[in-house]
């Protein structure tokens, strides 16, 4: 600009005359950046340019001004800018109007830009000056002497990294995808990965709320309790405060990629929710159906996306001749009741992978172009975060409220229904058939529904049915009408009878639930001593265990969940009035055995002892 300044007069307007084109082009494109400048600024050093006013800084004197003898300025005009206030307006004016211009960022892209707008020739020399300008000189055609006084390699402009120019790099070679497939799922899936550090956590937290409520509380009265007002009357509120912590960052952070459950699409009125404490704790009580269908479904999505990512990293170890094994068997598997936070899959972006990136992965050339080291980044991801992590398999138990249909007290049913106990291999083959607790859980469903209808059959005038042998199968299609009603086991199909419905009901309940004594009250479930053990054991060799068990199972689980009956009573006469094959416990001889000392305090360990007798023995 400066040198614009000192040329003779008119040789701007004859460059005008020469290249009207190109100034037409210069007025259109400069235009627009000086508009709003007020008029005071554009009087400061300018030069015309196809009428277009060029604002300049200038000398003191360069427009006529100087210091007079006595130091004063001899021209108050805009070209010395003496007053503070006036230079900081001048340079406000223009950052606000020419730094856009020299963004690093868009720069490369604003100059090529100019190059194609302004080029007047195609055979121009003005590459080597482009060239120069986008610092992508290649140092070694420089002369040595020229290199070692200019450094230029050194000085070199280097843009910040940039992870979205890596991945868009990594996403340029087709082949990328087969070659580090692993860093380029990561990186285009990363959002979705994002909820599966709080994988462990929302279990926990869905456990803690099942354990509690399970078959203890109708549906509508947990739609008007709060998960805050759940969380204050908590025994251990820490713990049950870290645990929905961890539930609803899950939620908040992937419930978004959540969109259908099996077939089923989600209803949008649910994919709208956003978790927090005042939420009802029905969105975190598991379902097939209602509320309970979200954190069924956000659960569900948890583990199959944790599943696939972990697969993939299988798969490139495999391919990198490592350890582990396609085969199945080989795989490392964990149940998702003792999936922890060291299994789940935790990563830091932003703290630890993009640094180690721009630090270790990222090379420039001579001629300034970046080039990547995509090999090194996918076996930081491998070495650091991923490697180790083993498959979750899924054991969700559902949500069953009070007044749901199927919740029905199999105590009353026995006494309406004779019933004959499945064999242990029977029991065996008809989990096997199954094959996973969800296929259990839907069988179990429709023999509640059968125990129900047969239980209110009659009414309270019909004590007995005589149906005990009466097909299963043949029940659900000719009474209930299902015809088609799905059993997922062929042995039940075919050989199940009513007979069998309760034996078939506990060993489904005992096979979906973890803890079938989970809404027992806490204050039944004190540790026997070891002298009480001991004395329990040594009277289990004269208790018909096989008759003892299962009554005492029911009993515990469907009568002590109130916590109504006194803890200091003795579990002999409460189980003494229990009945089998129309008498009581207590007529039984080898029932005197039992030891009268113990009480309900301790017949939740009472139990599981004996169980214990019973696998021994067996």
């Amino acid at each position: 600009m400066g040198a614009m300044a000192r040329l003779p007069p008119g040789a701007l307007a004859q460059f005008e005359a020469q290249n009207a084109s190109l100034c037409a082009r210069l007025k259109a494109v400069v235009g627009p950046v000086l508009e709003g400048l007020p008029p005071q600024a554009m009087t400061m050093g300018m030069v015309g340019m196809g009428g277009v006013p060029i604002p300049m800084p200038m000398p003191a004197n360069a427009m006529g001004g100087g210091v007079d003898a006595k130091g004063g300025a001899a021209s108050r005009g805009w070209g010395r800018c003496p007053a503070p206030q006036r230079r900081t307006m001048w340079e406000k004016i223009m950052s606000m109007k020419i730094d856009p211009w020299f963004e690093s960022k868009t720069l490369g892209q604003k100059i090529e830009s100019a190059k194609t707008m302004f080029s007047t020739d195609e055979n121009d020399e003005g590459s080597v000056f482009m060239a120069e300008l986008q610092e992508k000189v290649d140092v070694r055609s420089m002369n040595a002497k020229m290199r070692a006084s200019l450094c230029p390699a050194l000085w070199r402009y280097r843009a910040p990294f940039s992870l979205e120019d890596f991945t868009m790099e990594l996403n340029l070679q087709e082949d990328n995808k087969d070659k580090y497939p692993v860093l380029t799922h990561f990186l285009a899936e990363e959002p979705t990965l994002r909820a599966l550090r709080f994988l462990p956590s929302a279990i926990e937290f869905v456990t803690l709320v099942l354990g509690r409520y399970n078959r203890a509380i109708d549906r509508e009265s947990a739609r008007k309790l709060t998960i805050e007002e759940m969380i204050n009357t908590a025994a251990n509120k820490k713990k049950w405060v870290a645990a929905f912590e961890g539930y609803r960052e899950a939620w908040n952070t992937g419930w978004r990629f959540v969109e259908r459950f099996g077939c089923l699409e989600l209803p949008k009125v649910y994919k709208d929710v956003r978790l927090d404490a005042k939420q009802p704790i029905t969105f975190c009580l598991p379902q097939e159906k209602n509320e309970g269908i979200c954190a069924l479904s956000l659960i569900n999505y948890l583990c199959t996306r944790h599943n696939q990512f972990v697969e993939i990293v299988y798969e490139r170890l495999l391919m990198q001749g490592g350890n582990m094994q396609r085969i199945e068997d080989r795989k490392s598997v964990v149940t998702s009741n003792f999936f922890s936070h060291a299994h789940a899959i935790t990563y830091s972006l932003e703290k630890q992978f993009a640094p180690f990136i721009a630090k270790n992965c990222v090379t420039f050339t001579d001629d300034g172009r970046v080039v990547y080291d995509f090999a090194n980044a996918e076996q930081y991801l491998l070495d650091v975060f991923f490697t180790g992590k083993p498959l979750v398999k899924i054991k969700q138990r559902m949500m069953q409220y009070t007044d749901d249909e199927g919740a029905v007290n199999t105590r009353l049913f026995r006494q309406k229904v004779e019933q004959v106990a499945l064999t242990r291999e029977e029991k065996k083959t008809i989990l096997n058939e199954l094959g996973s607790p969800a296929a259990a859980h839907k069988l179990k469903g429709l023999v509640e529904m059968c125990i129900s209808y047969l239980q209110s059959t009659g009414g309270n005038l019909l004590q007995k049915l005589d149906v005990a042998e009466v097909k299963l199968a043949e029940y659900v299609k000719d009474t209930l009408l299902m015809e088609n009603a799905v059993f997922g086991s062929e042995t039940v199909k075919r050989k199940m009878k009513l007979k069998h419905i309760d034996s078939l009901h506990k060993a489904l309940r005992e096979f979906t639930v973890a803890d079938v004594f989970e809404n027992v009250h806490a204050k039944y479930k004190d540790t026997l001593d070891s002298k009480q053990t001991t004395s329990l054991k040594d009277s289990a060799k004269a208790l018909n265990l096989e008759v003892l068990l299962p009554l005492m199972q029911d009993v515990i689980a469907q009568t002590l969940s109130d916590g109504v009956m006194s803890e200091k009573g003795s579990i002999a006469d409460f189980i003494g009035w229990l009945e089998h094959e129309d008498s009581f416990l207590n007529d039984f001889p080898w029932f005197e055995k039992f030891p009268k000392q113990l009480l309900m305090r301790n017949i939740c360990d009472c139990y599981r002892v004996l169980e214990n007798c019973q696998s021994v023995a067996n």
